[in-house]
């Protein structure tokens, strides 16, 4: 891919969980292989869901959130970000989170945002494609996916030299 790659939150639970190996291995190679970048909005839901939906410690999280920062650009939301995440909202109808994401990425300087929860295609300002992280994935793997969500979550890092370091307690 050229240019800069936003990436948002739920590619980063893969990359950092072994819940779904295919995603995991397809969201590490993502940031492996791209010049990605991330909020701190992306930082702070990184942070809930981890805390919140696996249960990790937070000595557990701040290693995470220091392997995701090490891998990846993060940019800092303004007030101009905000206001721009506004008028997105009243163009695309997405939610305000999700345009506080597309706004980020605009500002950035991003040509693409992979997420879930975008529309596949869609380009916003003639700048940003997204890029559901499904789709992606779909273009990788032509077999039907299998989730295990009653599995235990294992956290696992990575930087742009070595893949899946496990996490430990």
């Amino acid at each position: 891919m050229n240019g800069k790659v936003f990436i948002d939150t739920n590619v980063l639970v893969y990359a950092h969980t072994d819940l779904d190996p295919r995603k995991q291995l397809l969201a590490q190679n993502l940031i492996l292989d791209n010049d990605t970048f991330i909020s701190i909005q992306v930082l702070q839901e990184l942070s809930n869901v981890s805390f919140k939906k696996f249960g990790k410690s937070w000595s557990e999280i701040e290693g995470v959130l220091a392997n995701v920062i090490e891998a990846n650009g993060i940019h800092t939301n303004s007030e101009t970000t905000v206001i721009a995440a506004c008028k997105l909202a009243a163009t695309y109808r997405y939610s305000f989170y999700d345009c506080l994401i597309l706004s980020t990425a605009l500002e950035g300087g991003c040509t693409m945002v992979f997420s879930e929860d975008l529309s596949n295609g869609q380009t916003l300002k003639v700048r940003v494609r997204l890029l559901p992280f499904q789709v992606a994935l779909s273009h990788l793997y032509s077999t039907d996916e299998v989730s295990d969500n009653d599995r235990k979550c294992e956290f696992y890092f990575f930087n742009r030299r070595s893949l899946i370091t496990p996490t430990t307690d």
